[in-house]
């Protein structure tokens, strides 16, 4: 008997790794951001992120750029960014 147990929103590296090696899917907090953008729940990734690192909250560049392209909030962008509710993106928050 097969479960579907759905998607652990973790952002903790060591978390992640644990989460694969069991076989769990993941996503982090920009995957649920991408998917807010998606679903029309935010206007703007790029504000929730500048709004999470003014308290502190650590995203690398890389990540930050992926999420913004991913969730078409990238300026440089033209056209549209057809993305899914996968939340493949991951998380930010570990150094």
């Amino acid at each position: 008997m097969s479960q579907n147990l759905g998607r652990l929103i973790v952002d903790d590296l060591q978390a992640r790794k644990v989460a694969q090696r069991l076989a769990v899917k993941i996503t982090g907090t920009m995957g649920i951001l991408i998917i807010a953008k998606n679903r029309g729940m935010i206007d703007s990734v790029k504000g929730v992120i500048d709004s999470l690192e003014s308290v502190g909250f650590y995203v690398s560049e890389a990540l930050k750029a992926q999420a913004l392209k991913l969730a078409g909030d990238d300026e440089s962008m033209t056209g549209t960014v057809n993305s899914t509710d996968s939340g493949e993106v991951g998380g930010g928050g570990d150094r």
